[in-house]
C-alpha cells in the first residue's frame, strides 16, 4: 500500500515537472516568434531613435 502511494506520489511530481517544462518551452518558442513578427513589422517604419534617458542627476 505504501508502495502504491509512494509511486503516485513520484508520477505526479515528475508529471508536474513535464508539464511545466513544456508550458515553459512552448511560451519561449510562442514570445520568440512574436518578437520576430514585432521586429519584422517595426523595421519597414521609421522609428527614431531613443536619445538620452533624463535623470533626477542629470537636471540637478
Amino acid at each position: 500500500m505504501l508502495t502504491i502511494i509512494l509511486l503516485l506520489l513520484v508520477g505526479f511530481i515528475v508529471g508536474v515537472a513535464l508539464t511545466a517544462t513544456i508550458a515553459l518551452f512552448y511560451c519561449g518558442v510562442v514570445h520568440a516568434e512574436a518578437v520576430r513578427i514585432v521586429d519584422t513589422h517595426l523595421s519597414g517604419i521609421a522609428m527614431p531613435k531613443a536619445g538620452p534617458v533624463m535623470t533626477m542627476q542629470s537636471v540637478v
